[in-house]
């Protein structure tokens, strides 16, 4: 629901790249990675879009629950 909550604040010609910078987070790993991502990604998209940050800050807690389940769950997840 992130991305859908992110391309809110985008401008349509931007959306493709942003989103698709998302999606390092969402594929990463594992939880030290995803970190790593997002903040890559806040680096890169929040002088344009400062609101990023935000939401990100608000969904902190669950955005890396998902790591806590185990890798073969993320397949499952991610897949079907």
């Amino acid at each position: 629901h992130l991305s859908r909550t992110v391309s809110r604040y985008i401008r349509n010609k931007d959306r493709k790249e942003v989103l698709n910078d998302l999606k390092l987070v969402y594929n990463s790993s594992n939880e030290e990675k995803a970190r790593e991502n997002l903040q890559s990604f806040l680096d890169k998209h929040t002088k344009k879009y400062p609101k990023l940050t935000g939401i990100f800050e608000r969904s902190e807690e669950s955005l890396y629950s998902y790591y806590k389940f185990p890798e073969k769950e993320h397949i499952y997840n991610k897949y079907y």
